[in-house]
């Protein structure tokens, strides 16, 4: 599965989505000015999501441009494809919110973006889709239109884009149409050639989660219930079945009953095998921990972790996976992180200078940056090369 910014993020919507997306629209609606494109050759810019693949190279995105970093992100250039739009942010995760565009960044040079048609006064049916393999210098445009079926498009709205996963030269689509989020219609598109060409291959009729595939049939659905439920497929997304894994104690039913374990982020699978899913379990207003799934067979069998991170009373914001291993999670004054599996946890304090966590990207144990909200209403990004124990402020410039 492809390295993404976060994977908050999931649908009809646990409390992570819920509180991520209100902050950065808050974000967006306040720094909307100091995001408008500047013929200065260095100017501050507002970073809406950020993922750092190395200590050094990441990408970026705001409501006007793609941007990438080769400098821990200190300075930003300019890569945004041609036809590109001012865009709705959705990420990797969508909000609640109608998204028109999405995104997943691969590596150092590789990365896809999604974006839905803007058409004024007019649903669009088409979705264009971006691939760069040499860090932005040349885009790819592919459109996918033809290929929507009628039953999927009768209910009008917009076609929106929600959650891209690439696999080589496969890859992965969900979309959505119509107005109300909770009841869209869900398609999945797949391609085989590299974007080239796409064909749908399930529709679902709402409450449909994000995909994440291990191998170009097995993969893995998030239905976005605040539960640890899961679907499977093994032919590629042409058919589902759900694949529950082992609940955690006192839910011994995929029913509500005053126990929610909703996903902090979608499954990552390493080497098409490896599989880590962290979740929250908990009962009551402030019994909350992290536990991680864990999986050597593409998922086949998943092992539940301990529940050695506890979480503050209102709970985690984001979650990042970095390896089999290491992951990364984020929480309003603190972060923490483990390099083995989730049986221990190491806990830092946030600067309180940081102002608001909005988001969490990290590329190893020891670097990671937190994007954040200040008092004025900017976005600032902050980065750690130790651990957690200490963190810098980095004002992002984009230079052209």
């Amino acid at each position: 599965m492809s390295q993404t910014t976060r994977f908050v993020h999931l649908r009809n919507i646990p409390w992570l989505a819920i509180i991520t997306s209100l902050l950065l629209g808050n974000l967006n609606a306040s720094a909307a000015a100091a995001n408008t494109p500047s013929t200065h050759s260095q100017t501050r810019v507002v970073l809406d999501a950020v993922t750092m693949v190395t200590p050094t190279i990441g990408w970026a995105i705001n409501q006007y441009h793609v941007l990438r970093t080769v400098d821990g992100g200190r300075v930003w250039t300019s890569v945004t494809p041609k036809h590109f739009q001012s865009t709705d942010i959705s990420g990797p995760q969508p909000s609640e919110i109608t998204p028109n565009t999405t995104w997943t960044f691969v590596g150092k040079q590789d990365a896809w973006i999604a974006q839905g048609g803007l058409q004024v006064g007019a649903p669009s049916r088409s979705v264009s889709i971006y691939h760069t393999v040499n860090g932005g210098q040349q885009w790819s445009r592919f459109t996918l239109s033809q290929s929507l079926p009628r039953t999927f498009t009768a209910v009008g709205g917009t076609v929106s884009p929600l959650q891209l996963d690439m696999l080589g030269q496969q890859g992965w689509l969900v979309l959505t149409a119509g107005r109300a989020a909770l009841q869209m219609p869900t398609l999945l598109e797949h391609t085989t050639s590299g974007g080239r060409s796409w064909q749908p291959v399930w529709n679902g009729m709402g409450n449909e989660g994000p995909v994440a595939f291990a191998s170009a049939r097995i993969g893995w659905m998030v239905p976005g219930i605040a539960m640890p439920l899961l679907r499977r497929t093994t032919d590629g997304g042409h058919t589902w079945h759900t694949a529950n894994p082992p609940l955690p104690p006192r839910i011994t039913s995929p029913t509500l009953q005053g126990e929610i374990a909703p996903s902090l982020a979608l499954p990552r699978f390493f080497k098409g095998a490896h599989g880590v899913w962290p979740i929250v379990s908990g009962y009551g207003p402030t019994h909350w921990a992290v536990r991680l799934y864990t999986a050597i067979d593409q998922g086949q069998r998943w092992k539940l972790g301990p529940p050695s991170l506890h979480l503050q009373q209102d709970g985690a914001i984001d979650a990042q996976i970095v390896t089999a291993r290491i992951v990364w999670i984020l929480q309003s004054s603190s972060v923490a992180h483990t390099s083995n599996d989730g049986s221990t946890w190491v806990t830092d304090p946030l600067p309180p200078s940081l102002g608001t966590p909005i988001a969490l990207t990290a590329a190893s144990n020891r670097t990671a940056w937190v994007l954040s909200r200040s008092r004025s209403g900017i976005s600032e990004l902050w980065e750690t090369n130790d651990g957690g124990r200490q963190w810098t402020i980095v004002t992002p410039h984009k230079s052209t």
